[in-house]
C-alpha cells in the first residue's frame, strides 16, 4: 500500500512541474525519500516544445470587419473547332436550245419551265428563250425526278423527265422528235400504245393537242390488222393484213362501224363508239392486234384552221404519222384484244305471217368488215356450212338454203321443210334470224323448232342452253 501511494505521488510532481502551456511553472514540492527496501525507476517524459505563434504583418487594412480574399474567377479555355470539310454542291444548272422542227429553226421567246416533282423539295423557275434559241436555269435541286417543259404560241407542248445527280452543268435541247411542232398530231390515245387484253368491243379514244377539223379525222380514220399477211378466223374467214411500202391492204373497219364519233373539249377529243354488237374480230381463244391509222386512202388530218397533219412515211427506217406516242411520231398506234369467250345462247323465238319464224339471239351474229363487203359470221368462210346461223353474201360463203338445214321445224308434229334462213334486215344489233318456211302454216298450229348447236357467233362461240322450242303460230 505505501509503495503504491509513493508512486502516485512520483507522477503528480512530475506532471505539476511542468504546468500548462503559457502558464508560470510551479515550483515543485520536494518528495519524501525513498525507502531502501523498494527500488523503483521512474519513467523519463521528454518535454514537448511550446507551439510557435505565427505573426502576421500588419496591413494598412483599416480595422473593423475582416474583408475575406477575393475569390479567382477560372479562366475559360476555348479549343478551336477544326475546320469544316467542303460540301459538295447540291445544285445545278441546265441550258439548252428550243427548236421548231417542221422549219429547223432555233425558237425565240418560247417558255422553258422546270419544276419537281417532289412533294418534299419544291422547285419551280419559268424563264424564255433568248433570240438565239437558248435558256439557262440555275439552282436546281439535285437527285430530284423533274418535269423540263417547253412550249410557244401555235406550237405543242414538249416535256423531258430528268433526274439530276451532278453538279455539272447540263445540256437539255428541244430538238428533233422532242423539238415543238405546230401541226396537229395525236398526243394520247386509248387504248394506249400496245395495250395488251384489251376488251374487243372498246371504244376508241384519240386526244389532239388542238382543236380539229372533225370531217378531215373521220375521213382519215381506220383500224387495220397488226400483221402483214392475212389471218383466219376460227370461222374460216381471212383477216387482210397490212402492206408496207406505202400501200395498204383492206381495212378491219372505217368510221361507218361505228355509231358515232363523239367530240370533245373544244374538238380535241374524238370517241369512237362501236355498233350495237359491233367487236375487233377474234377467236375464243387466243389474241389479235389491230393497228389504228390516221391516213386511209391518204386522206390528212386537218386542224380547225386547215393546218395539216404530219405525213405519213411508211419504211424500213422509220415510221413518221400523226401519232406522238413515247417522244416518237408514228403513223399508227398499236394494241391487242383478248379472246372473246361470252357463250351465245337464244332469247326468243316467234312465229308470224304464215310462213316466217323469228329467231332472236343474245349476240351479234355476224360483222362486217372492208365497209360491209366482208361478212364474219359461222359459215361465211364456205368450210363448214353447219356453223352458219344464216346465208352470207361472201364468194364462196354459206347460202341461205344451206344455212336452213341447221334448223329443224315440226308442225303440229310433222316435220316441215325451212327453205331459208336470212339475216334480219331489221334488227341493227345483228342478233336476228328470219326463218320462211316451204309451206304455210296457219293461226294457231302448234309448232316446235330445234335450232342446231353447231351454230357459231363471229368469234366461234357454239350455241348453249335449250335448242329446242315449242310455240304457237299467229
Amino acid at each position: 500500500m505505501k509503495k503504491n501511494f509513493t508512486l502516485l505521488t512520483s507522477y503528480f510532481l512530475l506532471l505539476t512541474s511542468y504546468g500548462c502551456p503559457g502558464e508560470s511553472p510551479i515550483t515543485p514540492i520536494e518528495s519524501p525519500t525513498p525507502q531502501t527496501s523498494a527500488s523503483v525507476t521512474t519513467p523519463t517524459v521528454t518535454a514537448s516544445p511550446l507551439p510557435t505563434s505565427t505573426i502576421i504583418p500588419a496591413t494598412s487594412t483599416p480595422s473593423g470587419t475582416p474583408v475575406p480574399f477575393p475569390t479567382q474567377t477560372p479562366t475559360t479555355v476555348i479549343t478551336p473547332s477544326p475546320a469544316p470539310t467542303p460540301t459538295p454542291a447540291q445544285y445545278a444548272t441546265i441550258a439548252g436550245t428550243v427548236w421548231d422542227i417542221d422549219q429547223s429553226i432555233r425558237l425565240d421567246n418560247a417558255t422553258v419551265q422546270i419544276k419537281s416533282l417532289s412533294s418534299t423539295v419544291l422547285f419551280d423557275k419559268t424563264v424564255k428563250t433568248d433570240t438565239a434559241g437558248g435558256y439557262t436555269v440555275t439552282d436546281i435541286p439535285l437527285n430530284v425526278v423533274l418535269d423540263i417543259i417547253a412550249h410557244a404560241p401555235g406550237y405543242t407542248i414538249r416535256k423531258q423527265a430528268r433526274t439530276l445527280t451532278s453538279s455539272d452543268k447540263q445540256t437539255i435541247d428541244f430538238k428533233d422528235t422532242f423539238g415543238l411542232s405546230s401541226k396537229p398530231e395525236v398526243i394520247d390515245i386509248s387504248p394506249a400504245f400496245a395495250a395488251t387484253d384489251v376488251d374487243p368491243a372498246t371504244s376508241i379514244t384519240l386526244t389532239f393537242d388542238e382543236g380539229m377539223d372533225k370531217a378531215s379525222v373521220e375521213k382519215a380514220f381506220a383500224i387495220f390488222s397488226d400483221k402483214e399477211n392475212d389471218s383466219v378466223l376460227n370461222v374460216g374467214v381471212s383477216i387482210p393484213g397490212y402492206q408496207t411500202g406505202g400501200f395498204f391492204a383492206k381495212p378491219i373497219y372505217t368510221t361507218g362501224a361505228f355509231k358515232s364519233v363523239e367530240w370533245q373539249d373544244g374538238d380535241k377529243k374524238a370517241i369512237f363508239t362501236f355498233r350495237d354488237g359491233f367487236y375487233l374480230p377474234v377467236d375464243t381463244g387466243g389474241t389479235f392486234s389491230y393497228r389504228i391509222i390516221l391516213s386511209y386512202k391518204n386522206n390528212i388530218i386537218k386542224d380547225a384552221n386547215g393546218i395539216e397533219g404530219r405525213q405519213t412515211i411508211i419504211g424500213s427506217t422509220r415510221d413518221e404519222g400523226a401519232f406522238y406516242i413515247n417522244n416518237a411520231y408514228r403513223y399508227y398506234s398499236l394494241f391487242t384484244v383478248k379472246g372473246n369467250a361470252n357463250p351465245l345462247n337464244i332469247s326468243q323465238v316467234t312465229a308470224y305471217d304464215t310462213n316466217k319464224i323469228r329467231v332472236e339471239f343474245t349476240k351479234r351474229l355476224f360483222l362486217t368488215l372492208d365497209d360491209n363487203n366482208t361478212y364474219v359470221c359461222g359459215g361465211s368462210g364456205g368450210n363448214d356450212t353447219s356453223k352458219a346461223p344464216a346465208g352470207t353474201p361472201n364468194i364462196g360463203g354459206t347460202t341461205a338454203a344451206q344455212a336452213a338445214n341447221n334448223y329443224t321445224l315440226k308442225v303440229n308434229g310433222l316435220n316441215q321443210a325451212i327453205a331459208s334462213a336470212d339475216f334480219s334486215l331489221e334488227d341493227s344489233t345483228g342478233k336476228t334470224v328470219m326463218l320462211t318456211t316451204a309451206a304455210p302454216f296457219a293461226a294457231g298450229n302448234s309448232l316446235e323448232l330445234n335450232i342446231s348447236s353447231n351454230i357459231v357467233d363471229p368469234s366461234n362461240n357454239h350455241v348453249t342452253g335449250n335448242n329446242i322450242y315449242t310455240f304457237m303460230a299467229k
